[in-house]
């Protein structure tokens, strides 16, 4: 589900004259496409079963969780110690650490 998001923004931006690649997109939309490429991997990451704790996490409670911690606001909708394995507070700490 994360990977449609990231490439449906990939695709937005090439319909907004970034067709010609990487190269040519303007600085803001380059720090825009990371941070949506950052959080959408994180998403797709927080949402697999080895990174629940128990119960399976939603997606709309793992994107949150993401773009709350590749922003490094501290915000989680969620109780990260109970809801996350070991594996999810590390790809939470590495989403925090990009």
């Amino acid at each position: 589900m994360a990977a449609v998001r990231a490439a449906a923004a990939v695709s937005l931006l090439a319909a907004a004259g970034c067709s010609a690649g990487l190269a040519t997109m303007q600085p803001a939309q380059t720090l825009l496409l990371s941070f949506l490429v950052v959080i959408a991997a994180g998403t797709a990451l927080l949402c697999l079963p080895k990174a629940a704790a128990g119960r399976s996490v939603s997606v709309v409670d793992a994107a949150f969780t993401a773009a709350s911690a590749a922003c490094v606001t501290g915000l989680a909708s969620v109780d990260i110690g109970t809801h996350f394995s070991v594996l999810g507070q590390c790809v939470i700490l590495a989403l925090i650490q990009v």
